[in-house]
C-alpha cells in the first residue's frame, strides 16, 4: 500500500505524525435520511468535511515548524455517499469492512497500515468526525505538547453535556509507544482503556465546544440552534 500523503517539513528529518479521522460508524441513533457525516454545519460544509478542513490546516501549520505529517480517513457505512459529497484530496483513505463491530476496528486498521506504511512514525491523533467544535487549533494543541514538551499521551478535556464534570476525549494523541495497546482494543468504546491506563503519563488540553458531540436529531438540534 502507497504511504499516506505527507507534507514534509520545513528541512527537517523529524518523525511524521498522522491525523486519523475516524468515520466508518453508521450513525444509527440520527434516524435520518442524511448519513451524520454528511449533516451540514451550520457554514453549510458537511459535518465530516468540516473536520477534515481542519485536519488538512493543521498539517500545513505542522509543516511550517518542519513536523511531517498527513491525514488518515478511515470510512465504513455510508462510503460511496461520504466519497461523493466530501472532498478527500490529499487524504489516505482506509475502507473499514468491519465497521459494525465498533470503533476499535477503525483504530486497529489505521495502526496497522500506519505500521507498515510508516514505520519510522512517532505518533497518532485519533479525530471523531462528529465534532463540530473541532478547528485545526483544537488538532495542533495535542500535538504542540508532545513537540514542545515530549508528552507521549495528550487528550482533550471538556464538560460533557449533562456534567459539570470535565472528562478527557477525542482529539486524543498517542505516541507510538501505545499502538500495541491501541491494537487490542475491542467494540465501540474508542481509545479510552488506553487513557484510563495511563493516567501517569496523561497531559490534557483545554476543548471546550468538545463536549457537543452530534449523536442524535436533539444533539444536531442544539447545535444548529446554538453554534459552535
Amino acid at each position: 500500500m502507497p504511504d499516506i500523503e505527507t507534507e514534509p517539513g520545513a528541512g527537517s528529518a523529524a518523525a511524521p505524525i498522522a491525523l486519523v479521522i475516524l468515520a466508518a460508524g453508521a450513525g444509527k441513533r440520527m434516524q435520518g435520511p442524511v448519513p451524520k457525516q454528511l449533516l451540514p454545519t451550520r457554514d453549510g460544509m458537511p459535518l465530516l468535511q468540516k473536520t477534515i478542513n481542519a485536519a488538512r490546516s493543521c498539517i500545513k501549520s505542522m509543516a511550517v515548524r518542519g513536523l511531517p505529517g498527513g491525514v488518515l480517513v478511515v470510512l465504513g457505512a455510508n462510503s460511496e455517499a461520504i466519497k461523493e459529497h466530501c472532498d478527500l484530496s490529499g487524504c489516505r483513505v482506509l475502507m473499514n469492512d468491519d465497521w459494525t463491530s465498533g470503533m476499535s476496528s477503525s483504530i486497529g486498521l489505521a495502526i496497522k497500515e500506519l505500521q507498515t506504511s510508516q514505520p519510522d512514525i512517532a505518533g497518532v491523533l485519533l479525530i471523531v468526525a462528529d465534532q463540530p467544535g473541532v478547528s485545526a487549533a483544537v488538532l495542533e494543541a495535542p500535538i504542540a505538547c508532545f513537540e514542545k514538551q515530549g508528552s507521549v499521551l495528550v487528550v482533550s478535556s471538556f464538560k460533557s453535556a449533562d456534567s459539570d464534570t470535565k472528562i478527557p476525549g477525542p482529539p486524543a494523541f498517542f505516541a507510538r509507544e501505545f499502538f500495541d495497546e491501541l491494537l487490542q482494543l475491542e467494540g465501540d468504546a474508542g481509545a479510552r482503556k488506553v487513557v484510563l491506563a495511563h493516567g501517569d503519563k496523561l497531559e490534557t488540553v483545554d476543548f471546550p465546544e468538545g463536549g457537543l458531540d452530534i449523536d442524535t436529531p436533539s444533539d444536531y438540534k442544539s447545535y444548529l440552534a446554538t453554534g459552535t
